[in-house]
Parts: C-alpha cells; sequence; structure tokens
C-alpha cells in the first residue's frame, strides 16, 4: 500500500505542477509576469527490483512546493512616453485604497486629477508621495527624476529594494514587504516596458516531460494493481 501512495501523491503533485506550467503559459505576455516554478524532491520507491521507465532509477520526482522565480525579464521598447522599466534590481511603489505595494510593471497612465498611475488606478510613489504632473510632454530620466517644460525637477519615481524572499505576492503583479531600502541609484528606462521572465520553449518542453512522467506513473500504478490481484488469487487458492 506504500507504494501505491506514493505513486498517488506523484500524480497528485503533477497535477499541481500542471496548474504552474499552465499559468506560467497563460502570462507569456503579460508585462513583468514572474513564473512559478515547482521545487520537486526524488522520493524512492519499490519497483520489486525494477526502474522507473520515465526516470531510468527506482525514483520518482514529487512537486514538494512552489515558489516564484523573481528574475528579470527582458526589457522591450515601446516608443510610448508613459511606459517605464526598471534595469536592475528594484520595485516601483504604488498605493491604493488597501496599502502600497511593490511592482515591476511601469504602464502608466495620467488620471483624471493628474496623478500617474498604473492602468488599474493604483498611484505611482515618488520619494514625496503620489506623483501629479501638468499636461504635456513628460520625460523621466535614468535616475528616475521626471521634468516637464524645463529642467526643473517635479518629482522622483521612488525604486525601492526587498528581499525576494519576503515578497508575499497579492496578484496582478503586486508584492508587499514588511522592510524595503529606497535604491540611491536606480536605472529606470523610459519607453521600455519588462516583459515576462516565461520562456515560452522551456514551459512547453517541461509540459511534454510532465505528460511523460504522469503516463509513467498511470502504469507503475497498474502494475501494482495487478500485483494485488495476483497476490489476492494466490491467497485464495491457499
Amino acid at each position: 500500500m506504500e507504494g501505491i501512495n506514493t505513486i498517488v501523491n506523484t500524480m497528485q503533485s503533477d497535477l499541481r505542477k500542471l496548474n504552474s506550467i499552465g499559468h506560467n503559459l497563460a502570462n507569456v505576455d503579460t508585462n513583468a509576469y514572474k513564473r512559478i516554478v515547482a521545487d520537486l524532491e526524488a522520493e524512492p520507491i519499490d519497483l520489486g527490483g525494477k526502474e522507473f521507465a520515465i526516470t531510468g532509477s527506482n525514483n520518482i520526482n514529487i512537486a514538494s512546493s512552489s515558489r516564484v522565480d523573481y528574475s528579470n525579464g527582458a526589457l522591450k521598447f515601446t516608443g510610448r512616453s508613459l511606459n517605464v522599466a526598471i534595469e536592475g534590481d528594484g520595485y516601483f511603489q504604488v498605493r491604493d485604497n488597501a496599502g502600497t505595494w511593490l511592482t515591476r510593471q511601469g504602464e502608466l497612465k495620467v488620471d483624471s486629477e493628474g496623478y500617474l498611475t498604473l492602468l488599474d488606478g493604483s498611484k505611482l510613489q515618488g520619494i514625496d508621495g503620489d506623483i501629479q504632473v501638468q499636461p504635456g510632454t513628460i520625460e523621466i530620466r535614468n535616475n528616475g527624476e521626471l521634468y516637464q517644460e524645463g529642467d526643473q525637477v517635479i518629482a522622483k519615481i521612488a525604486v525601492v529594494d526587498a528581499s525576494d524572499n519576503m515578497l508575499k505576492e497579492i496578484g496582478k503583479g503586486k508584492y508587499s514587504s514588511p522592510s524595503v531600502s529606497l535604491l540611491e541609484q536606480p536605472s529606470v528606462r523610459q519607453e521600455f516596458l519588462e516583459m515576462s521572465n516565461v520562456n515560452h520553449l522551456h514551459e512547453m518542453v517541461s509540459l511534454v516531460e510532465l505528460t511523460r512522467h504522469f503516463e509513467g506513473s498511470q502504469q507503475v500504478l497498474q502494475g501494482y494493481s495487478t500485483m494485488m490481484e495476483e497476490l489476492v488469487s494466490k491467497v485464495g487458492r491457499i
């Protein structure tokens, strides 16, 4: 029964990993999306001296947990002045009615009151709070300073740093962290957006491997079922 339970557990973990892959593929074109990674652990299983067909050993891989891959996505030039991306480390801060959050998303707009916001209305934060601009051209320099109509700085985007292991995902590309620090020398790129860090080809290969692994688990489970039937049959003849 222990072997059967192990196979059932690994099939359930395959389904959890399938959910992660599906989520990644669905967000391959989402700006600044961070892929979900399933961490695998090898667990031995007694196959009566035989090897598991997929791994070539008596071990099967079980998804023990999942984590977010916070590595940066590639930057894409858009030519739109209200698109900004962070090159390297750091996060933008945005504020809504629920609190202040971290994000790498940088597709901005100007709301009806002149505040810079994300498309969902969350207000982009400068080092002095909400950023309000006047109608006209906005220049955002690499250090995050905003200029309008001349060389006078009207605001500076707050780019902060936070430890990956302290981030908590709250949805829609936003995160919370109990501790952040202001980056002294951020690198902000105007007219760029950060792309998803999902590698479409890698996820498709993982999907094929996962399918083969699930099918192999099914075969082993069927083998156990046959063994149990033969055992019951022999016991019944004694």
